[in-house]
Parts: structure tokens; C-alpha cells; sequence
């Protein structure tokens, strides 16, 4: 199968936890991998349907060819400086042929 491609690097940061000498948590992300695919816009509201939480929440999606993202939940994207968290990913009829990951901006 012909892969789609893309116009974006988005480069995959996983979350990793520690522990400091006061006990505290600290959260830090780690670059995992970089994929290529294309960034939309999208404005996460309807007023006529019901869907799934998560895509509600949404303010973009991310079209790429299909890869392992193991732990969806503990992973970040980073695109053009800008921190996006992984709200859904989607393998349509699960083919593994391309993904569409549902994000949310997060800020910079």
C-alpha cells in the first residue's frame, strides 16, 4: 500500500515520572520518535450529534501513516513548538494502513 506521506514533523515525547528528594513527583517527557503527517484544525463542537468525549475535546487532528504508540495515554506530541496531548488515536477499520490521532493544544 502507497503510504500518505506528509507536509509535518511531529516529534512523539513520552511522559516519564520521578521522584525528587522531597518525594514530589516530576513529570518529564522524553522524545520518543518523529512522524511525518498532516496537522488540521478542527473545532471539537456539535450541536446536532453525540460523539465520544474525547473527540469533543479535540482542537486538532493528526492524519499519518500507521505506527506503534504503545502508550497512548503517557505520550505528547511536539509540533512546530507547540505541546499537543494525545486524546484519541484511531486506526480506520483497522487496516494499519494510516492513523488519525484526535489532540488537544496544550500550549507552547
Amino acid at each position: 500500500m502507497k503510504k500518505i506521506g506528509g507536509n509535518i514533523g511531529a516529534i512523539v515525547q513520552i511522559k516519564q515520572t520521578q521522584r525528587n528528594f522531597l518525594g514530589e513527583t516530576i513529570n518529564e517527557f522524553k522524545d520518543l520518535k518523529t512522524i511525518k503527517g498532516f496537522l488540521d484544525y478542527i473545532t471539537g463542537e456539535s450541536g446536532t450529534g453525540t460523539f465520544n468525549a474525547k473527540i469533543e475535546d479535540s482542537t486538532h487532528i493528526f492524519l499519518c501513516d500507521y505506527e506503534e504508540l504503545s502508550e497512548e495515554n503517557n505520550v505528547r506530541f511536539l509540533i512546530d513548538g507547540k505541546h499537543y496531548e494525545v486524546k484519541m488515536t484511531d486506526v480506520p477499520m483497522g487496516i494499519n494502513h494510516h492513523m488519525e490521532i484526535y489532540l488537544r493544544y496544550v500550549g507552547e
